[in-house]
């Protein structure tokens, strides 16, 4: 049995037409007999699941299934998921197979069991393959603003791909807040940063670097951390329509979900949950990344909401996401100093 592998499966000189399709999608090529039963069900379950960190479920991917009489007509999407029956069992995803930039995942079974049991082996590799592709391609769509970034890079050492469509709209004591507004919808990121030594290790937090110190960590629990963070951070910098009785607040009825990851080769901290408007109806999603700079002995720290009440808010915040992840700082060694006139000594 062969498990998951990324392969090239064309020569590189070969040309490839631009792939197609919006972000977060993904067709499945299978028969329809196996769509409406079990090897269906799997499918949904894994690359369907819902997203986390939001109030109403809305699916990882959308899906649309194609069997494979008519594959021909969408083999240049960007992402496909292509199960077959076959003598061999095998498993692996291919890069620009048909098109570019383009991701095909495949399973290939000799039984209906063999393709259930290869999906429970290979689905979550093959999930963060696709979302880790799905990021790039958000951050190449993004027509994005040098003037923005350099602000971040005076400020922080610091630069995002922020598009052109984001405004910076309060910048104070090491503090940003970049919003995006249109019609139904606002999003927003809050960037800041906080020491490294106080992250979490129950003493209390003294911090110069934010307006108002942060409260002591409950019992060292880093997810007690972060709310009380995000929760001083809203206080001081996020109000509502009375400033002194209302502003953003986590959620406390919703337990944030919390993982590690890397983020341009640093150690990052990736919290998901639900934020508020105290004494108000008001709230929605949030994303939380914490990214270790310990040779500036800190944490950059990025807060990702969105407020759109009545429509889906997942492609929101996965725009927010891929923001996040496009950051550079300026020690990188290919952080290109030439770019915003700084001094390459």
């Amino acid at each position: 049995m062969m498990v998951l592998q990324a392969c090239k499966t064309t020569k590189e000189e070969d040309y490839k037409r631009a792939s197609t399709g919006a972000v977060n999608s993904l067709y499945v090529v299978v028969s329809n007999d196996m769509w409406n039963g079990k090897v269906g069900d799997k499918i949904r379950s894994y690359f369907a699941a819902p997203v986390e960190g939001l109030s109403v479920e809305e699916p990882m991917f959308s899906i649309k299934q194609i069997p494979p009489s008519i594959f021909a007509d969408t083999k240049y999407s960007r992402n496909l998921l292509i199960i077959q029956k076959a003598d061999e069992d095998a498993a692996g995803i291919s890069e620009d197979l048909y098109a570019e930039p383009q991701q095909v995942a495949i399973i290939k079974g000799n039984s209906e069991e063999k393709i259930l049991e290869l999906l429970d082996i290979n689905a979550p590799k093959m999930i963060e393959n696709f979302r880790d592709h799905e990021v790039l391609e958000a951050q190449e769509r993004m027509i994005t603003s040098e003037s923005k970034e350099k602000a971040l890079l005076n400020e922080f050492g610091i630069t995002l791909k922020l598009p052109t469509t984001y405004i910076i709209t309060t910048q104070k004591d090491k503090f940003f807040w970049i919003r995006r507004q249109i019609q139904k919808y606002e999003g927003g990121l809050l960037v800041y940063e906080v020491p490294f030594d106080s992250v979490p290790k129950g003493e209390a937090v003294k911090s110069k670097m934010i307006a108002d110190s942060l409260p002591t960590p409950v019992d060292g629990q880093l997810s007690d951390f972060i709310v009380s963070m995000r929760d001083s951070i809203g206080k001081a910098h996020v109000p509502g329509r009375n400033p002194e009785t209302m502003y953003m607040i986590t959620e406390k009825g919703f337990a944030p979900s919390i993982k590690t990851l890397t983020i341009d080769g640093r150690e990052a901290v990736e919290s998901r949950g639900l934020w508020e408007m105290k004494n108000f109806i008001m709230g929605g999603p949030y994303v939380n990344y914490m990214i270790a700079d310990e040779a500036n002995n800190r944490y950059i720290v990025i807060d990702g909401f969105v407020f759109a009440p009545s429509i889906d808010k997942r492609d929101y915040m996965f725009e927010l996401e891929a923001i996040v992840k496009s950051i550079k700082f300026k020690e990188d060694a290919d952080f290109d100093l030439k770019k915003y006139g700084l001094d390459k000594k």
